[in-house]
């Protein structure tokens, strides 16, 4: 009963959005059994509000036929009307893509950024061979919320000893899968951080890398790195596993990664570069603007930037 009357509550609000941007993802669990989701976005003064609209089981395969009633029947469902739709967001799978591109305008589709990077990285190192989420089927596997539970062994590339990005990523996730899956390893390196006098509760632990999870393979990389000289590598733990005695680890003073990604938050346009000439003098001051933090709330800067950039405002916003 509760339920019924918090969902009208929001079917009646989202029915009355003028504006919104939907997600759909789909994933397989453990059981080998497809679900679907989708998540509704959208403006609320200074905030974003997100509400999932619905995660349920697919009984039928994921072709596009199917997908596109699935979709169309969340939204005739809360009342969405195609006009008040401004992207519908997907990984990129075919499948996916296509029933949006079909069913609500190939416009309206977004291939989500995040997906395209996390597919390039992993494509340069040459990590994994298996596709986007979406088209992943039976052989993806559901990633918990316990990462004590994070497993992903299934189609790892063997290390060939050459020393490359590829290699030492390998050797690194062989390394953490033996740590976490050794009751004596974990318990001998609680024991070293708890007589640095760490509290048991702020002990860090290895990550693991996960095909599915954006940006896995560099935060296993960099947890790895600050416990590396003064725990994993001490001899009560490199003498329980011969791939520790065998790795040299240098921590450099900046990471490419970790360098990469603050020239991305710091960097200012130049407008100077643009070839195509003739830009408004609004736009192109703002182009000369530092590029702002990806973790800056972009609704109050805009509000805080709208009597600056009054055109350009229009069209973010």
């Amino acid at each position: 009963m509760a339920y019924e009357e918090l969902r009208s509550k929001f079917a009646v609000k989202i029915a009355a959005v003028q504006s919104l941007t939907l997600t759909a993802d789909i994933w397989t669990s453990q059981a080998m059994k497809s679900h679907s989701g989708v998540t509704c976005h959208s403006p609320k003064g200074n905030d974003m509000i997100s509400v999932e609209l619905c995660a349920k089981p697919l009984d039928t395969r994921c072709t596009i036929a199917h997908l596109r009633t699935a979709l169309r029947d969340v939204c005739t469902a809360w009342g969405i009307k195609d006009e008040a739709i401004i992207a519908f967001v997907t990984d990129g799978g075919a499948s996916i893509k296509g029933a949006v591109r079909g069913e609500f305008g190939v416009l309206k589709h977004v291939t989500c950024f995040a997906h395209l990077l996390n597919g390039i990285d992993q494509a340069a190192i040459g990590l994994h061979t298996t596709t986007v989420p979406s088209e992943a089927g039976a052989e993806l596997r559901e990633v918990p919320d316990n990462e004590e539970d994070l497993d992903d062994d299934g189609d790892d590339i063997q290390a060939d000893g050459s020393g490359s990005l590829q290699d030492l990523v390998i050797r690194v996730k062989k390394i953490v899968r033996f740590v976490r899956t050794s009751t004596v390893t974990t318990a001998e390196l609680l024991s070293l951080r708890k007589e640095k006098g760490t509290p048991e509760h702020k002990c860090l632990k290895l990550m693991q890398e996960v095909r599915t999870r954006w940006s896995s393979a560099f935060e296993m990389l960099e947890r790895f790195l600050q416990l590396a000289d003064d725990d994993i590598f001490a001899p009560a733990i490199s003498s329980l596993h011969p791939e520790l005695t065998a790795v040299a680890v240098e921590t450099p003073p900046e990471s490419i990664w970790s360098e990469f990604d603050q020239r991305v938050r710091d960097s200012a346009v130049d407008a100077s570069q643009d070839a195509a000439g003739g830009l408004p003098i609004e736009f192109r001051q703002y182009l000369n603007r530092p590029a702002c933090s990806r973790r800056e709330n972009l609704f109050v800067l805009w509000d805080q930037l709208k009597a600056e950039y009054l055109h350009v405002y229009k069209v973010a916003m």
